[in-house]
């Protein structure tokens, strides 16, 4: 079994502003790096994708803010669903037939949905169209999640640490690198 991770990347409000939208939940913020803060969820733990998807969306209303809520299963799948002020607007999956134990959709299909243009323009960065577009795409076997998704966060210069950023990790010091535990805010529902 690999690496699964998920956490909602945050692009515009400074970072007081989501501590005081979180402060309330089980969660870890990280620092602003260009622009960007990210929030791990203890509930992201329960893998109840309405749950998550309903908790990133409420954010993402709340701070008026684009969010992307990243999930990277088992070193072999990386998904994420672009949220604009609350709607969701795009959503993508590297391996959409991952779960196709029954070989239903044969040949499998490639990487699925992900539009660049609606991704960069959203976390204002338009020059990296072609850049992201290639990273989303590729279909090399050897591209692992991991990979595809630190690929993805330099071409959108989102910070590197959020390659294997979550609550869990974070808890218990497990922190990807560049990050530092003193680098983190824990809030609670308590």
């Amino acid at each position: 079994m690999g690496w699964s991770y998920t956490h909602l990347v945050l692009f515009g409000p400074d970072r007081s502003r989501v501590i005081a939208t979180v402060a309330d939940r089980d969660a870890v913020v990280s620092p602003t790096v260009n622009g960007f803060t990210l929030i791990a969820d203890k509930e992201f733990e329960s893998h109840d994708e309405q749950r998550i998807k309903s908790i990133s969306i409420e954010i993402s209303r709340g701070l008026g803010c684009a969010a992307v809520l990243v999930t990277e299963y088992d070193d072999d799948i990386l998904s994420y669903l672009l949220i604009e002020a609350g709607s969701v607007t795009d959503n993508y999956n590297s391996d959409p037939d991952y779960f196709d134990f029954a070989g239903q959709q044969n040949p499998p299909r490639g990487p699925q949905g992900g539009n660049a243009e609606r991704l960069c323009s959203a976390l204002n960065c338009s020059a990296a169209v072609a850049e992201v577009e290639g990273v989303l795409h590729a279909r090399e076997v050897e591209l692992s999640a991991p990979k595809r998704h630190s690929e993805l966060a330099k071409a959108l210069h989102i910070p590197t640490f959020s390659v294997g950023f979550d609550y869990s990790a974070a808890r218990t010091g497990e922190l990807p690198e560049a990050l530092n535990e003193s680098d983190l805010v824990f809030t609670s529902n308590k």
